[in-house]
């Protein structure tokens, strides 16, 4: 996932709070990042995000390090959380998000 500076996402959990269970992942127009190509998002774009993410029946995972992309070395790959995502007029959204210990 590529964040960029303005819409990044802070999870500073205390004890006593609780993680959120919705968020924007991307927002619609020009996504600009230091480290990758600027990436535009359209609601068209989002549409075909979300119809191939519910063509595979599973929820998406956020992991560690992208872990869950890399070399198939039979290690478990462990989530942070687990979600589904939707469009929203502002952008594309993970929800339902349930973290893992």
């Amino acid at each position: 996932m590529n964040i960029c500076k303005s819409d990044m996402l802070l999870l500073a959990i205390a004890a006593e709070k609780t993680p959120p269970t919705e968020f924007r992942i991307w927002a619609f127009g020009t996504v600009k990042t230091t480290k990758y190509a600027d990436s535009f998002l359209t609601p068209e774009s989002a549409a075909a995000i979300i119809t191939e993410a519910e063509a595979h029946g599973i929820e998406l995972s956020m992991d560690y390090e992208h872990a869950a992309v890399g070399p198939a070395d039979g290690q478990p790959k462990p989530a942070a959380a687990w979600f589904k995502i939707e469009a929203r007029e502002d952008g594309l959204w993970a929800v339902n998000v349930r973290w893992t210990p």
